[in-house]
């Protein structure tokens, strides 16, 4: 009995040093916002700070200067993400429309990232520039390992 009592901290440390090193899904960090590009794109935010993400900075940005790209930061470093796919439905408007869809499908190397909203809040029609808010579900995957999903907000403008 005595040897078993001795064992178990052991397996305790073992059991919680594997836990630490099993999330599977990448760190992702608020970029900083004076390192992004002026002028018109989206940014993409956690919504609130229920997924233990902070909210104090974009988790993805994406501008129309670079449109084949966009940035996020994950796993400790910046990454530059090309943009595969940009889907709007039911089609593209100017301004956007309550309701409309916005997709946006990124990778680099071992990371997959999707952006999928729908617009909550827009902009009149022949409105001086505004944003467009979106309610949006941000999809961050390493290669081979299951994704990492956040609820967030999407703001898009000049």
């Amino acid at each position: 009995m005595s040897r078993l009592l001795r064992r178990v901290p052991a397996v305790l440390v073992l059991a919680l040093a594997a836990a630490a090193q099993a999330d599977p899904a990448p760190k992702i960090e608020p970029l900083a916002r004076e390192g992004l590009r002026p002028g018109c794109g989206c940014a993409f935010y956690a919504q609130g700070n229920r997924q233990n993400v902070s909210n104090e900075g974009p988790l993805l940005h994406w501008s129309l200067d670079e449109r084949e790209w966009g940035r996020a930061k994950l796993d400790g470093e910046i990454r530059r993400l090309r943009l595969l796919q940009e889907k709007r439905l039911p089609e593209a408007r100017d301004p956007p429309q309550h309701g409309d869809r916005l997709i946006l499908v990124f990778q680099e190397d071992r990371y997959h990232v999707q952006a999928i909203g729908s617009v909550t809040q827009a902009c009149a029609p022949r409105a001086a520039p505004c944003t467009t808010l979106h309610a949006t579900r941000l999809i961050f995957r390493r290669a081979g390992e299951p994704p990492r999903e956040i609820d967030g907000i999407g703001e898009c403008g000049c």
